[in-house]
């Protein structure tokens, strides 16, 4: 089984170059995209729970008297 762990005799990684105008665009929106889904979704989510309606007051006691 090959060790996660590099070794002396392992090659160096060659170093990692700056991303493309096109690849930071794209991770952008990307990113937009997810977390707009994320907000729509529990937009959906919310509208939908029941909320608990407040308690109408009890009527008043000398109204039933006359």
């Amino acid at each position: 089984m090959k060790s996660i762990f590099p070794t002396p005799r392992s090659r160096p990684r060659p170093p990692r170059r700056p991303a493309t105008r096109y690849a930071q665009s794209h991770a952008l929106m990307t990113r937009l995209a997810v977390m707009f889904s994320l907000v729509f979704g529990l937009a959906m989510v919310l509208s939908h729970v029941e909320r608990p309606q407040p308690e109408a007051p009890a009527p008043a006691a000398h109204a039933a008297v006359r």
